[in-house]
């Protein structure tokens, strides 16, 4: 978008063109164009600094464009807010529209478990794939499992404490 150069000719007042070129660090050609073509948003803060203002006084529309650019509608469906991002990957207006997200996912979650249901009935190595893995999570395998943890603290307990300690004291020295 490019911003018409009246608002600079009424604030510079007599001070030629080529002392605000200077100004900028941009040839005098440079400035003569900018005032026929009208300039693009960063030159034309350029110039507002130049002058001693900022370029939203000068051009209050160009306060609107950059808000634009700032804002997102929320991707909730049911939800048409528009928010101003904090973050590039901020996706919902509110708490409350990211909370009804899941739903989505509950649907998606649905048709999983529908070609889950389906598999099985049909392909007998993934039933048996299926029904192994249940085996595998009875009562012993769990108690089995939680020996195997109490016997490897048991090992390890003494560095785990001495490891912690020092972690402690690094943290009280700091």
């Amino acid at each position: 978008m490019r911003y018409p150069f009246a608002p600079i000719d009424a604030h510079r007042g007599d001070t030629p063109l080529s002392v605000m070129a200077e100004r900028i660090g941009v040839p005098h050609p440079t400035v003569e164009a900018w005032r026929r073509r009208g300039l693009e948003a960063h030159n034309a803060d350029a110039c507002a600094t130049a002058l001693g203002l900022h370029a939203y006084m000068l051009w209050p529309e160009m306060l609107a464009v950059d808000v634009l650019e700032v804002t997102r509608e929320c991707e909730h469906p049911d939800c048409y807010e528009h928010f101003i991002l904090t973050r590039s990957d901020k996706r919902f207006c509110s708490a409350g529209c990211r909370s009804r997200a899941p739903e989505t996912m509950a649907k998606q979650r649905e048709r999983s478990r529908v070609y889950a249901r389906e598999r099985y009935a049909s392909d007998p190595e993934y039933r048996e794939a299926k029904r192994r893995a249940v085996r595998e999570r009875s009562e012993s395998v769990k108690r089995a499992a939680a020996a195997r943890q109490r016997d490897y603290y048991r090992r390890t307990a003494e560095k785990q404490r001495a490891d912690r300690r020092a972690r402690y004291q690094r943290e009280q020295a700091a």
